[in-house]
């Protein structure tokens, strides 16, 4: 570690440690920072509060150019020094939306912080930092909101402990801003027949309104949504988030799509906003101990039969390239209001799609990755972000796969990647999930259905005592018996 010092000129240099020798009331440093990134020239402050030895100066080096902004140490404790990208800071709960360029409480010295996301799924910051002698850890407190790599994350969890070597740290765990929107309610909303920004728009001017005074700091979203394609649904006492990729008729797993959130505004489009299609093949190799590949064969179909719950049926099949034991059949039903043949195909051959082949998923860890030679083919991996596709070749079935970014996790301090789990990119759906609604579930509501419609088939039977009688009834509803069923009756 280094000090900044000057001697006369229009920058400082690198200097040593160096004490100031001055008589009481102690200077506080030379060089100034005025929101910009370059420090300028100040006259000696006062610090009534500096304790002895004090730094000449508290621009920091470390082994950089430039120096970074650091608030005042003590020669005292201090901290093993990293390569620090970007200042770590926490914020007041209740700070102003404007008012996150700043410092803040205290900029953190962390001796971890890492920030993990996924794809449609949790956003998320856990950090570690030292009982220290200057306070800063005293900031770490639930609701406060912390600031790392340009994102907002509000703490809600917090865990202090003393360590059996005598140290003693504070973790806590934080959610992107993103989810303060889980402290809103939609009462009683129903969007109808509306496109994604619609969708979206009538979710978040629905809420119910529980602070008309204004007591509370709420913060304003701004969203946007390329999807077209329109839906329609009820939600009634869950959060906007619930609503857009939480629950079972959710925006997400209505209308598919991707979810990017940066701060204060988020967008859900076909494809996550800024993510790209990276073309090289990644190969996975044997001795990789660091990158592990999944195969899951549990949900491979080749053949599926589809009905819905008008009688509407559809059949898709194929012979895989790869040599299975057997072929593989099942059956799937969708339930629908109105009956659509068209809705069914194209609701089957996605959902086909998505178990047809294996699923194939893999999950690299970076911190480890000593041979370099062995590895170099998935430390490009680095640089990629969530929602971006890179093809990998799967040597047990011996093709090629796209394989979409579903989570990465990053060191905070450091900017370094750390791990990336990868999944199959499917066309048609942004999940499988998103069929849920329509896929008919083992649910007390289903159970009822299917009562109801087993007790008008027997209906049915008792009208139908010869083969005759089946002029009565049209083909499709004569389909499902057989001969054995009608004699039986």
């Amino acid at each position: 570690m280094a000090t900044w010092y000057c001697n006369d000129v229009d920058l400082p240099y690198i200097e040593g440690w160096r004490v100031a020798q001055f008589t009481e009331p102690y200077p506080y440093l030379q060089w100034q920072c005025n929101n910009t990134d370059m420090p300028y020239k100040q006259g000696w402050k006062e610090i009534p509060e500096a304790v002895e030895p004090c730094p000449a100066l508290v621009w920091l080096c470390n082994d950089v150019e430039l120096p970074y902004k650091s608030m005042w140490r003590s020669t005292i404790y201090h901290v093993p020094a990293v390569d620090q990208d970007e200042y770590i800071t926490v914020h007041d709960m209740a700070t102003a939306q404007d008012d996150f360029d700043n410092n803040g409480l205290a900029i953190l010295d962390p001796t971890a912080c890492e920030i993990s996301e996924e794809l449609n799924g949790a956003y998320e910051l856990t950090l570690t930092h030292p009982i220290d002698d200057t306070g800063k850890w005293k900031h770490l407190l639930e609701l406060n909101i912390i600031k790392a790599r340009g994102q907002l994350f509000r703490i809600y969890n917090k865990n202090t402990k003393l360590n059996s070597d005598g140290s003693r740290e504070r973790t806590v765990y934080a959610r992107h801003i993103f989810y303060d929107l889980n402290g809103r309610l939609l009462e009683d909303s129903r969007p109808t027949d509306k496109n994604g920004r619609d969708f979206i728009d009538y979710i978040m001017n629905d809420t119910f309104d529980s602070d008309p005074e204004g007591h509370y700091t709420a913060y304003d979203y701004t969203y946007t949504s390329d999807i077209t394609e329109t839906a329609t649904a009820y939600f009634q006492g869950i959060s906007p988030v619930a609503a857009l990729m939480g629950e079972d008729n959710c925006f997400i797993n209505r209308l598919g799509g991707e979810l990017l959130r940066d701060n204060f505004y988020f967008s859900i489009n076909q494809r996550r906003e800024s993510s790209r299609d990276h073309d090289e093949v990644i190969t996975y190799g044997i001795d990789m101990l660091e990158v592990e590949e999944t195969v899951d064969y549990t949900d491979l179909c080749t053949y599926l039969k589809c009905w819905d719950n008008f009688g509407n049926f559809y059949f898709v099949s194929y012979v895989p390239t790869a040599i299975l034991a057997h072929d593989i059949c099942k059956e799937v039903r969708f339930n629908y209001e109105t009956s659509d043949l068209g809705q069914l195909i194209k609701d089957g051959q996605a959902y086909f799609d998505s178990v047809c082949v294996p699923h194939v998923s893999y999950t690299v860890v970076f911190a480890n990755l000593k041979n370099v030679e062995l590895y170099k083919d998935f430390i490009n991996l680095q640089k990629y972000n969530v929602g971006d596709t890179v093809n990998i070749r799967c040597e047990e079935l011996d093709v090629i796969t796209n394989q979409k970014i579903i989570k990465k996790t990053i060191d905070a301090i450091s900017g370094d990647t750390i791990s990336i789990e990868l999944g199959a990119s499917r066309s048609n759906l942004t999940r499988r999930d998103k069929l849920g609604q329509t896929i008919a579930k083992n649910t007390a509501e289903s159970k009822e259905n299917a009562a109801l419609r087993e007790e008008l088939r027997k209906t049915k039977l008792k009208l139908m005592r010869t083969w005759g009688d089946a002029d009565y009834f049209t083909w499709k509803e004569t389909e499902q018996f057989t001969w054995g069923e009608v004699e039986r009756v």
